[in-house]
């Protein structure tokens, strides 16, 4: 059953492209001009897809009994056995569905970053931030530390050993020094 209906996606996928192409002059009618149709036509189906795969995952997670007992797989050896995007990221994608599930917005999964939606999973009042999204606003996750209030887990000095962590090891030498040097006028500060 869903070999015939990944076929018969194909087919309209396909039917989708040509009539793209066929509306194109056909001196555009190159290679390039047809891989951006079919770009083209496809973006709108993957902001679609990744919310039902973020629907199915969340479902199999909540069956976890019955996954095993149908496919001998746990979650997280399912998890691991797809291709193309981390486990990492299949796990962001579940919690940011079932966040957004509490507040009736499944829709912002589509056009959003999930580490923007995982930032914003951690704030106090999300609603400023669903209905900026909903206008079509963009927010950074810069954004969201500058007109967030830290919550007072957030504030914890291992929590906040880490994130420092994290992003001081990706700087170079010379930004480590600098880092050092403020941190160390930050300090003298506090004395």
């Amino acid at each position: 059953m869903s070999s015939k209906l990944d076929k018969l996606r194909t087919k309209i996928q396909t039917k989708k492209e040509l009539a793209i192409v066929a509306d194109m002059p056909a001196e555009k009618k190159s290679e390039i001009s047809i891989a951006i149709s079919r770009i083209k036509s496809r973006v709108k189906d993957i902001a679609h897809t990744k919310v039902e795969i973020a629907r199915d995952l969340s479902f199999l997670q909540e069956n976890q009994e019955q996954l095993k007992e149908e496919t001998g797989l746990t979650f997280k050896e399912f998890i691991e056995q797809l291709q193309g995007f981390s486990k990492s990221y299949f796990y962001q994608l579940t919690n940011n569905y079932k966040f957004l599930q509490q507040y009736n917005k499944i829709e912002l999964l589509e056009n959003t970053d999930t580490k923007v939606i995982e930032l914003i999973s951690k704030v106090e009042d999300p609603k400023p931030f669903f209905e900026k999204l909903e206008k079509g606003e963009s927010i950074t996750r810069t954004n969201i530390h500058q007109l967030n209030p830290v919550r007072p887990s957030d504030s914890d000095p291992r929590d906040l050993a880490i994130s420092v962590y994290k992003k001081v090891r990706d700087l170079s030498t010379e930004e480590i020094q600098i880092f050092l040097q403020e941190l160390k006028k930050l300090l003298k500060k506090d004395k």
